[in-house]
């Protein structure tokens, strides 16, 4: 596409949602760290005990 020229990039501007993206991003992290513990036979913590530790 074109270059946006003197316009900031719609995606670096964060809008009301970006939470929910943020949550998201912890949401696939989490299921990359679960899918691990899981399969080293371990028992995962919980996504709040994953969140604080």
């Amino acid at each position: 596409g074109e270059m946006m020229k003197g316009k900031d990039d719609p995606r670096l501007i964060p809008r009301d949602g970006w939470q929910t993206r943020q949550r998201g991003t912890l949401q696939d992290e989490y299921d990359i760290y679960r899918g691990i513990v899981t399969g080293a036979g371990d028992t995962p913590k919980s996504f709040d005990e994953w969140l604080s530790s």
